[in-house]
């Protein structure tokens, strides 16, 4: 067993680790009282599945970089824990350049600050030490901050008891993390993309598909404070066709059933949604993706990727308005496993020059769409011409 030391507030602060474990309760004279236990992990990854929040620290800093982050979600919420994640950089105590009793006590009274009830004495606490930084420039780059673990201390109720208000407390309890579908292939896909920023999402909101775009809610919900996704665009196709209490055609270019939202403020995504579901459901297999596409380009143009949420199950009705469409296009696929991908969805990420995502398989197309490119995915052969691809042979 090796003794270490963890120094705070002018004290030694004993903690055990024992078979390369650190999980002993360490108890310090710091300002608040407050008893931390103490985990050591190579490095910290913030899961967004979890009902959780993070607030954010630059290296050595105590100032919290996005306080909005627990302001506009701390109603109605519980904290049971908060982990406070620091570098064990350098690896030898004796060594740290950093004032740690004037970075402990001064993160402490920023976090207390956005939020007094924080010092609730229900709340566990943890410092959890990442130990995978072998210099500084590492130790920068990692995660700093606290991580506030909540549950929600009423639930959700809709506000109509209809159908309608059944299926949205099913989206809420998704938003939430209450819950999760079998199929989290929007979720997992999201995780992957680092490299997606200032995202401009299209996503299926017809009744087959609220089980996945609520996966996207959940996402952006516990990532805004990385502002990736910039504004998102939702379809039903085509309100149920309501129109002077007449049904209309689903005309290709003008189905409607376009919503778009406040992506900052989780109350108007919650009130979007349920506006677009009561509106409209689909009726029937195919959808307008393509005219939402367009009409989200059209107002937000200068978004720098463009993800489309779609159902494997219902090709889109309007491609051929595939050639107005001048922008990449990276389609996350739902219901494709074990089903094939519908040619469609392969067409529109092929002639953009975009992406095709499954759950288990990723496709990234030249930019340049070219006749007689030959590609493979999901087990088929394809070689596009004409405006996308066609299948060849299996490989």
């Amino acid at each position: 067993m090796l003794w270490s030391v963890f120094r705070w507030s002018g004290l030694i602060i004993p903690f055990v680790f024992c078979f390369q474990v650190a999980a002993q309760s360490a108890t310090g004279n710091n300002p608040y009282g407050i008893t931390f236990t103490i985990t050591e992990t190579p490095f910290y990854i913030f899961n967004p599945l979890e009902r959780q929040v993070s607030l954010r620290m630059a290296y050595a800093s105590a100032q919290i970089a996005n306080p909005e982050a627990w302001n506009n979600l701390k109603k109605d919420k519980k904290v049971y824990e908060i982990e406070l994640v620091y570098t064990k950089y350098p690896k030898d105590f004796n060594k740290w350049l950093t004032d740690y009793d004037w970075l402990l006590e001064n993160r402490l009274k920023e976090l207390f600050s956005i939020d007094p009830q924080l010092k609730d004495p229900s709340i566990q606490w943890k410092i959890v030490l990442q130990t995978k930084c072998e210099d500084a420039d590492i130790a920068k780059e990692m995660y700093h901050g606290f991580v506030l673990k909540y549950k929600p201390m009423k639930p959700w109720v809709a506000k109509v008891r209809d159908g309608y208000g059944k299926q949205m407390e099913y989206v809420h309890q998704i938003i939430e993390g209450d819950t999760m579908p079998a199929d989290s292939v929007v979720l997992h896909a999201l995780n992957r993309k680092t490299d997606w920023h200032k995202m401009l999402v299209i996503m299926d909101w017809t009744g087959s598909m609220y089980e996945y775009s609520a996966q996207l809610v959940l996402w952006h919900k516990e990532n805004i404070e990385k502002d990736l996704i910039k504004h998102i665009v939702i379809f039903n196709d085509g309100d149920d066709n309501k129109f002077k209490g007449q049904k209309r055609s689903k005309s290709i270019g003008t189905t409607g059933g376009i919503y778009s939202m406040d992506v900052y403020n989780l109350n108007n995504i919650y009130s979007m949604l349920e506006r677009a579901m009561r509106a409209g459901n689909g009726g029937d297999a195919p959808e307008n993706n393509l005219e939402a596409i367009l009409k989200g380009l059209r107002f937000y143009s200068y978004c720098e990727e463009i993800v489309l949420i779609a159902d494997n199950r219902a090709p889109p009705r309007d491609m051929a308005l595939l050639r107005k469409i001048k922008r990449p296009v990276h389609v996350i696929l739902c219901g494709a496993n074990p089903e094939p991908p519908d040619i469609n969805y392969i067409n529109l990420a092929c002639f953009t020059g975009g992406s095709i995502i499954t759950n288990d398989h990723e496709l990234r197309f030249p930019e340049t769409f070219k006749e007689g490119y030959t590609f493979d995915f999901m087990g088929e052969s394809y070689i596009t011409k004409g405006f996308g691809a066609i299948k060849t042979r299996n490989p």
